[in-house]
């Protein structure tokens, strides 16, 4: 499973804007795409838009939604720690996106 090249475990997302409809790509490096792919998957898909602010678990598992609003404005490490405090697990790593604490719907 995987590959002992360096550089190799990147994620790509792809997103369509519900206002432009257009869509979005960005590639990103780190822990995600080998965690992911640890836990026994290659790909999500996320289809539709949650009620409000949510964040995504993905273990050996399963996947899990949890509601993220009390996260909502923080930075990436207080995200983090957030997260790894609320499932009792600090060994989790995120990819996270950052909202404007003046504007939480950005």
């Amino acid at each position: 499973m995987g590959t002992l090249a360096p550089c190799a475990g990147r994620v790509t997302v792809t997103t369509k804007g519900l206002a432009t409809n257009m869509y979005l790509r960005t590639r990103v490096g780190g822990h995600w795409g080998p965690k992911l792919k640890s836990a026994g998957y290659d790909t999500v898909v996320i289809k539709g838009k949650a009620k409000g602010p949510t964040y995504l678990f993905i273990d050996n598992g399963g996947v899990h939604f949890g509601k993220a609003e009390h996260l909502w404005g923080k930075d990436t490490r207080q995200t983090t720690q957030g997260i790894q405090e609320e499932l009792g697990d600090q060994s989790i790593k995120i990819p996270h996106t950052p909202t404007s604490p003046t504007n939480p719907q950005s």
